[in-house]
């Protein structure tokens, strides 16, 4: 487990530079422990809230889209058909009580509520690429601030991230370009293998961003 700080310092990197969309290189070398804390702290919060108020017009598309699902699905129950909108609801209220364990330190308690909430966050409107992504990295930090006393939450991070990995790839799918988290991706797998010791996995990543790094450059 000696590496799980440093991973935890990348994921904070990546969360704040894909969200700035800026590096921060240069702040890598001077960061302690108490900033890595603090600039969780803030990128988690900034999360939860991307839950939050969603734009009414990206709402009742995406409910639009929920119910020709039912309808091809031919569900009969009539609470399915205010699911959607009640789900809605339910996150904020969600999310406002995540942003309260997190200021009060309740990291426990806190993974527990987005193990158990995870499908609703994912079925809410906002729950586009880069706010998913952001979940994940929140779920990733918490994890592993958690493995020393509970091992299989690195397995839980692959899982997570292998997940990642597949829906970025099927959205990517008749692009000539790789998305932009793609590679960020593929990092954090490979930040995960290392630690788990998969050399068979370590290869597979690192194939992967060489893949990744030749298509760019011959573009």
């Amino acid at each position: 487990m000696k590496h799980l700080l440093s991973i935890i310092i990348a994921l904070t990197f990546v969360a704040v530079g894909c969200s700035n969309k800026q590096t921060n290189q240069s702040k890598q070398s001077t960061t302690t422990t108490s900033d890595v804390v603090r600039d969780n702290m803030i990128f988690c919060k900034q999360t939860f809230e991307a839950f939050q108020n969603p734009n009414e017009t990206i709402v009742a598309e995406s409910e639009k889209i929920y119910l020709q699902m039912l309808e091809e699905y031919g569900s009969t129950n009539e609470n399915d058909n205010g699911w959607y909108r009640n789900n809605i609801i339910h996150i904020d209220s969600i999310s406002n009580y995540c942003i309260e364990l997190l200021v009060n330190g309740k990291e426990a308690e806190l993974l527990n509520v987005l193990e158990r909430e995870l499908g609703n966050f994912l079925s809410h409107p906002n729950a586009n690429s880069y706010n998913t992504f952001d979940l994940s990295i929140v779920l990733t930090i918490l994890y592993f601030e958690q493995a020393e006393n509970h091992p299989d939450y690195l397995n839980k991070c692959i899982e997570l991230w292998e997940l990642n990995k597949v829906k970025i790839e099927v959205v990517q799918g008749g692009w000539e370009e790789y998305h932009p988290l793609y590679p960020e991706i593929i990092n954090i797998l490979l930040d995960i293998y290392k630690e788990t010791n998969n050399t068979q996995k370590v290869s597979q990543m690192e194939a992967l961003l060489t893949k990744i790094q030749n298509s760019r450059n011959s573009n």
